[in-house]
């Protein structure tokens, strides 16, 4: 399967249309480039987009895969985020389902990170059902024999996250989830990185 990455959000930023650029490095097994997709920075020439929705800031990643999300292009460069990154998977059905992301992160101070199928990801409480906190690691090899952890690479500006798909969907209504709804057909899981 493939599984969408999109929704940037950078500390506080606007939480609909991102405009930072964006530069998507697939890794291979020992973290070399296998291919990279870059989107121009979307407030000025339009350069991806041709002037059309330039907040369209988004990826396709496949099962298993390794990527390195940067917020950069060739020309211009948007400062790490330093209290929080938001970003939105689609398509994580199941445990089965797995990604690892290297995501810019500033700052040497203790981060969290969980997933969660709440639209209002700042509502979803610690323990609660549609909320699975990421354990942290220390290092590059724990976070890859350990699933659903964090580590936060400090001299590299990064976290680096190894996640699951499976979070329990946030059912806001007292009835049956409808299973053709676009809430169970995509799944959409938020992964949240900040400053507690």
């Amino acid at each position: 399967p493939y599984y969408g990455v999109s929704g940037f959000r950078i500390d506080n930023g606007d939480p609909y249309k991102p405009r930072m650029p964006l530069t998507v490095t697939r890794l291979d097994a020992a973290n070399q480039p296998i291919a990279q997709w870059i989107v121009a920075e979307g407030s000025g020439s339009g350069t991806n987009t041709f002037g059309i929705m330039p907040w369209m800031r988004h990826f396709t990643a496949v099962a298993g895969g390794r990527y390195r999300v940067e917020f950069r292009d060739g020309t211009t460069t948007t400062p790490s985020p330093l209290q929080e990154l938001k970003l939105t998977l689609s398509n994580m059905q199941t445990t089965d389902d797995r990604l690892i992301l290297a995501l810019p992160f500033g700052g040497s101070g203790t981060v969290g990170a969980y997933l969660t199928t709440r639209e209002n990801y700042r509502d979803s409480a610690p323990g609660a059902a549609e909320r699975r906190d990421l354990t942290p690691v220390m290092s590059f090899t724990a976070l890859v024999a350990t699933d659903n952890s964090f580590w936060h690479d400090t001299a590299s500006q990064q976290v680096w996250v190894n996640v699951q798909g499976g979070v329990p969907i946030w059912n806001w209504s007292s009835g049956p989830l409808d299973p053709l709804s676009d809430q169970a057909l995509y799944r959409e899981t938020i992964l949240r990185i900040y400053r507690p």
